[in-house]
């Protein structure tokens, strides 16, 4: 599994995400109440007899997505670190930002090496 790069998203598009991510949540938080106000206020005709088939496939969806809430990210990070081992060392700046270590390659100063990207 290849992921993008990690380091290449700026705060503003970050930004931006958080709020489209956020308006998508409150537009189905707004489609569940409003669904509910109309079945309790008596509008909408009683469910058909039957299982429910829609509720299962809905919680067979929910389910799968609880597993990946946990899988995926771990093997992004791993496919990441993979990726960054592979390249040159400007590229091992992101994989110690990501993980959160401290780079191995500094001077004395603590400063660390890296230059940035090359032009």
């Amino acid at each position: 599994m290849s992921g993008g790069d990690p380091m290449g998203v700026s705060p503003q598009r970050l930004t931006t995400l958080r709020i489209i991510h956020f308006a998508l949540l409150m537009g189905c938080a707004g489609f569940g109440i409003f669904a509910f106000l109309l079945r309790e206020q008596g509008q909408v005709p009683p469910r058909p007899a039957g299982p429910p088939i829609v509720s299962y496939a809905g919680a067979g969806m929910a389910a799968m997505m609880a597993v990946l809430f946990f899988v995926v990210p771990a093997a992004l990070v791993a496919a990441w670190r993979r990726r960054m081992a592979s390249h040159p060392p400007r590229l091992r700046r992101a994989a110690t930002v990501l993980t959160g270590a401290r780079s191995r390659r500094s001077s004395s100063s603590g400063r660390s090496c890296w230059r940035g990207p090359s032009s």
